[in-house]
């Protein structure tokens, strides 16, 4: 198991800010980008967070409607390793994962809290990691849902052998919630982005993960 700092911005400034503090304390970072009709917010673009000279390995989190011209664009970034698209996308999701292995990056799927199993179980085969929102998309800091950490549970019984990731709600004092599962990575935002010590969040929440 493992910790990827999460950044959710819509101010290049603050991006900035928030990938220097990450680069202090890991070499990994998940940037979420949102443009779609699923939440009224925005993010800066797959441009912008592109733009920004960082020695971070980058897995870009696309909540957008369609994806296709960003997987592009941050697929072509040697920065770059994990594309996830969402539910939600509206273009053909087994066609999304063939371009994003294509560009030889890991191809992520990001399940919404309205998503069943039964929603994605077909594309499973499709993608090299399924990330479970476990809480409503759009903004850090949302209500934590427990409930649908039992996804995880439910994927590895159908013999998935890609990665796990949850994202959303972990903090210090509910993380023996999410240590019942095994999950592989967890993608964590506010606990991090809006500490006044992250260096020592991070340490502490890495502390509490199993041995691999």
């Amino acid at each position: 198991m493992k910790i990827n700092p999460a950044i959710l911005v819509d101010d290049v400034v603050e991006y900035q800010r928030q990938l220097e503090v990450v680069a202090s304390y890991t070499d990994e970072v998940d940037i979420d980008i949102i443009d779609w009709q699923r939440t009224p917010a925005k993010t800066i673009s797959v441009d912008q967070a592109l733009a920004v000279n960082t020695p971070l390995i980058l897995n870009f989190d696309l909540m957008m409607d369609d994806p296709e011209a960003a997987i592009h664009k941050v697929a072509q970034d040697p920065r770059v390793k994990t594309v996830i698209i969402n539910m939600a996308c509206i273009k053909e999701k087994k066609e999304m994962a063939a371009l994003i292995r294509n560009y030889k990056k890991v191809a992520g799927l990001s399940v919404n809290p309205d998503n069943d199993l039964e929603d994605f179980q077909g594309l499973l085969v499709d993608f090299d990691l399924v990330q479970i929102f476990t809480i409503e998309p759009g903004a850090q800091g949302n209500q934590m849902l427990p409930e649908r950490l039992e996804l995880i549970t439910e994927i590895k019984k159908l013999g998935y052998t890609g990665l796990i990731e949850t994202d959303g709600g972990f903090k210090d004092y509910n993380a023996q919630i999410f240590l019942k599962y095994p999950f592989d990575i967890i993608s964590v935002g506010s606990a991090l982005s809006q500490a006044q010590k992250p260096q020592q969040i991070y340490a502490d929440l890495t502390a509490k993960l199993p041995r691999s």
